[in-house]
């Protein structure tokens, strides 16, 4: 079903659903403000960040198209 998806293309999954449901509830929560708008970019770009270094820290390579075969 997942073809040649290893482990850590599933892991990026994981990881780009939950910044999703970050997304959606700070963009309900504060659309009223501007700035709070502002604020919510800003964590985003800081969760994306955080959990980049954190995804190659425990695997310990970056991100790759898939092309070495597992």
């Amino acid at each position: 079903m997942f073809g040649s998806w290893s482990v850590r293309h599933v892991g990026l999954a994981v990881l780009v659903g939950a910044l999703v449901l970050v997304v959606l509830v700070a963009a309900t929560t504060s659309l009223s403000s501007a700035v709070g708008v502002l604020g919510t970019v800003g964590g985003i770009a800081a969760v994306i960040g955080v959990s980049y270094l954190a995804f190659n820290a425990l695997f310990g390579t970056e991100f790759d198209d898939g092309e070495g075969g597992d």
